[in-house]
């Protein structure tokens, strides 16, 4: 029977769930949350800075002076391994653990992986499928180095071929499967409709993968009143599923074979903490994949990318997201700030006129982001073209 994490406290009406947190327990746990951490951004040297490197302020031990020549440094390319004493090596007790986030369409999966990296590495919007592609997370853990790898919304192949989806969209969660430690499933309890059902497609995939652990997570537990529900839903999702003599599934269930069942909020942390924790239990002595101050695999105009597609998702309708073309025209670093060009392209002067509208919003969003980033100012143009070929061929800028 899987353990579940949470705080109970006892009242004349029974036992019920603290509304501000969830607690999970251990006796153990080799964590450090104090270790600087860094940012290093890798992408192809056209017009760029090679190398990207520079301190999160808050927990670092540099002072400000020393992080401001920590930074200068990075911008102008000329970071190398031997630069910084105090970057976190691989030790001999190094440890290793890749784990798979799969799930329904709008789970949370994204939102958990950027909390528990700390960075937002993957779009996030109220958008079914707005992941399309695995993402991959890098969260350090002390000595442990957790690899996260976020896959798009499980669907059937009738779904699939409903939504037109891509080829690469309908098998991600499938090959993340093949290189996880562990499958971690997330659940949205606050959907009533499939609060108490794991769908079939999670199902067959755990039953086709069952030599490795996995783990049950109930997210948005922040929406459900009263709190007893949890324990309700948490029931129904620890019983096998049934099947009907067609070997069809039916009614309610879920999986038996799940070892820790989490509830959390992953938009606001409440819990997330215990995951980590115990992802840093359950990793095993191997060498990390990646440098300590890696957080993802992304290049930077990957990033930013993602960043421009999600403010799309959020300003705009139908299918003006998902037909727009991104091309980076210009990157570069001057005097104490950034200067990026970036060039949208649509299929029609409809979509390019609504765009227009609402052109200095969109900057503002996508701005905020970079800064943050960065963690410098950014000078960011946007120009919007049409092309009859987007979608079928992106055109490149004439610069």
């Amino acid at each position: 029977m899987a353990n579940i994490f949470g705080r109970l406290l006892y009242r004349e009406s029974g036992f019920i769930f603290r509304e501000s947190k969830t607690v999970g327990f251990f006796e153990d746990s080799n964590t450090n949350g104090n270790l600087p951490l860094r940012r290093f951004l890798n992408r192809d040297p056209v017009r760029c800075i090679r190398g990207l490197t520079f301190q999160i302020k808050g927990g670092c031990e540099n002072s400000e002076e020393n992080d401001h020549q920590d930074r200068e440094r990075s911008l102008l390319g000329v970071y190398n391994s031997g630069y910084d004493s105090n970057r976190k090596q691989e030790s001999k007790n190094s440890k290793l653990l890749r784990v798979a986030i799969i799930g329904e369409a709008n789970s949370g999966k994204s939102t958990l992986t950027n909390c528990l990296t700390g960075h937002k590495i993957c779009a996030v919007t109220a958008v079914p499928h707005t992941t399309r592609k695995q993402t991959l997370g890098v969260c350090m853990m002390g000595d442990s180095q957790i690899v996260l790898l976020d896959t798009p919304g499980v669907v059937t192949r009738g779904e699939a071929r409903r939504l037109k989806m891509s080829r690469q969209h309908v098998l991600a969660p499938r090959q993340a499967l093949e290189e996880a430690d562990l499958i971690a499933v997330i659940s949205d309890v606050s959907d009533k409709q499939r609060s108490m059902i794991i769908h079939e497609s999670i199902l067959k995939t755990l039953e086709r993968y069952v030599h490795l652990p996995s783990i049950l997570i109930l997210n948005k537990v922040d929406r459900i009143r009263p709190k007893m529900i949890l324990l309700n839903i948490a029931n129904a999702l620890l019983q096998d599923r049934e099947r009907d003599d067609f070997g069809n599934y039916k009614g309610t269930g879920g999986w038996g074979k799940f070892e820790q069942v989490f509830m959390i909020s992953a938009t606001s942390g409440d819990g997330v903490d215990d995951i980590k924790q115990y992802l840093s239990v359950k990793s095993k002595p191997n060498k990390w994949l990646y440098p300590s101050d890696t957080f993802t695999d992304q290049s930077f105009e990957e990033q930013m990318q993602e960043i421009f597609r999600e403010k799309l998702l959020q300003l705009f309708e139908h299918e003006i997201p998902w037909q727009i073309r991104q091309v980076n025209v210009l990157c570069e670093r001057r005097h104490g700030h950034w200067r990026i060009h970036h060039k949208l392209y649509c299929r029609k002067k409809s979509q390019r006129r609504c765009i227009l509208e609402e052109i200095d919003r969109l900057k503002g969003l996508v701005t905020a982001d970079l800064e943050n980033l960065v963690g410098q100012p950014i000078d960011l143009t946007v120009d919007v073209s049409v092309s009859e070929k987007v979608g079928f061929q992106t055109p490149f800028h004439s610069y």
